[in-house]
């Protein structure tokens, strides 16, 4: 009875320091991304007031839903308040967002893609750059046999089946690929910059 109760324990034990451990991670990771969005969001030239309120501010990322991609964790950014600016009794000089707006019918975002194994950051949704290719390159369960060159109607078919992440056209990011332009490759402006009393 003893040994069940210490074994019912541990095992309660290893899964509340195993979601605690993914909850670190993430956390982690989104102050990287956060890093990362500071030179491409042009903010690398904030006033000093304004920097230290962007390092203050907790980035709103989602964790997208997605099949087939174990080593990948997809980060949706829609419209927030990145940072202000401000003077002396706290006025507002300006405030620094990612822009809503709608798309195609479409709420506009960021999407990033974050490598487990190789810890790196991929453009997918959003961006004037798109790191697709690179993504791609690094599954290495395609890599090796659908080298983007023959990519096929049957190919992506194949791989919409095996793939999916909610919000993002696989298909029209696998065209892109062979060349072919599609509303998965549009961007919107990355930064709302209002100026205030």
């Amino acid at each position: 009875m003893l040994k069940n109760k210490f074994v019912i324990l541990m095992f309660l034990f290893l899964v509340a320091t195993t979601g605690y451990g993914q909850q670190m991670d993430t956390a982690l990771i989104l102050k990287h991304l956060k890093i990362r969005l500071l030179t491409e969001l042009d903010l690398g030239l904030l006033k000093e007031t304004a920097l230290n309120d962007f390092l203050k501010r907790e980035l709103n990322a989602t964790v997208l839903k997605s099949k087939g991609f174990e080593n990948f964790v997809f980060f949706k950014i829609g419209s927030q308040t990145l940072a202000i600016d401000t003077i002396k009794e706290g006025k507002k000089i300006a405030t620094y967002t990612t822009p809503a707006c709608l798309k195609n019918a479409e709420e506009c975002c960021f999407v990033y893609a974050f490598n487990k194994n190789n810890k790196g950051f991929y453009r997918v949704k959003g961006t004037k750059s798109n790191d697709f290719l690179n993504l791609y390159n690094s599954m290495e369960q395609w890599q090796y046999w659908k080298v983007p060159a023959k990519i096929n109607e049957s190919t992506i078919n194949q791989f919409i089946k095996d793939y999916w992440v909610d919000g993002l056209d696989l298909a029209c990011l696998l065209r892109s690929l062979t060349g072919k332009t599609g509303n998965c490759l549009d961007y919107f402006s990355h930064l709302g910059v209002e100026l205030g009393n």
